[in-house]
């Protein structure tokens, strides 16, 4: 487990927290993302797996009852893809008893903010949550388009709106240097991530965009800078000239 302090709803508390894996892939496809090529996407096998919200119930229960967590982190790509499946963990951690006995924290997507109505946002605070990440990844319209991220500006400015008046914290992870991105637009990244902390952003992680082999983003790399040389081994972009 891992302690550490935060503050949540304004009140500093000791997390005693612990990791959990839950569901398997992702159902989305960023271009850039790696996730679609490790579960093998489109060779026959499923690009996501959710069990039973009860089963992820009783792994819940196992870890605050028997490892004595007070926290869960949720490392799952997609835990929770909409706010049917954030309600019906509601009322099973409610029949287990253990509403208001831990916290968790976990990732997300716009789209599965923008799809919970206010009653399942009141429901999913009194499961503990305290903390969403969200990956914005780009303040760019056209940029946001090219890596299929399938979220506009709009939808992110809502989203973040509307974690921070359930009192939920929220984290946004940006790429800056995709393929084709110029100065102008990683700029206008960089204003938008100014623009959400005035909604209610509360932190930021920013990235450098790394070329992932068998991903969109790879695979366009290499048609349209032949210049470059990818390292499938490494994931590793290199200039031929050895700079």
């Amino acid at each position: 487990m891992f302690t550490h302090q935060q503050v949540i709803d304004g009140t500093l508390v000791t997390l005693d927290e612990a990791t959990l894996y839950v569901t398997e892939g992702c159902p989305f496809e960023c271009s850039f993302c790696a996730s679609p090529v490790m579960v093998n996407r489109g060779n026959g096998v499923r690009p996501y797996n959710r069990p039973d919200t009860s089963r992820i119930g009783e792994e819940v229960e196992q870890t605050i009852t028997g490892l004595g967590a007070n926290a869960i982190h949720f490392l799952d790509d997609m835990v929770f893809i909409n706010g049917q499946q954030i309600a019906k963990f509601h009322v099973d951690i409610q029949k287990r008893g253990l509403l208001g006995k831990f916290h968790w924290r976990g990732l997300t997507r716009v789209n599965t903010v923008l799809s919970c109505n206010d009653d399942v946002m009141q429901k999913m605070k009194e499961t503990g949550v305290w903390r969403l990440a969200l990956g914005v990844e780009s303040g760019n319209e056209e940029v946001l388009k090219q890596i299929n991220k399938r979220t506009t500006k709009d939808q992110t400015r809502r989203a973040i709106d509307k974690l921070a008046r359930a009192r939920i914290q929220s984290e946004s992870f940006f790429i800056m240097g995709f393929p084709g991105e110029t100065e102008e637009q990683i700029q206008e990244t960089a204003d938008f991530i100014q623009e959400l902390k005035g909604l209610g952003l509360s932190e930021i992680s920013v990235f450098q965009f790394k070329p992932y082999p068998g991903t969109r983003e790879y695979e366009r790399l290499k048609q349209t800078n032949p210049d470059v040389w990818l390292d499938d081994d490494l994931a590793i972009a290199a200039v031929k000239s050895g700079k």
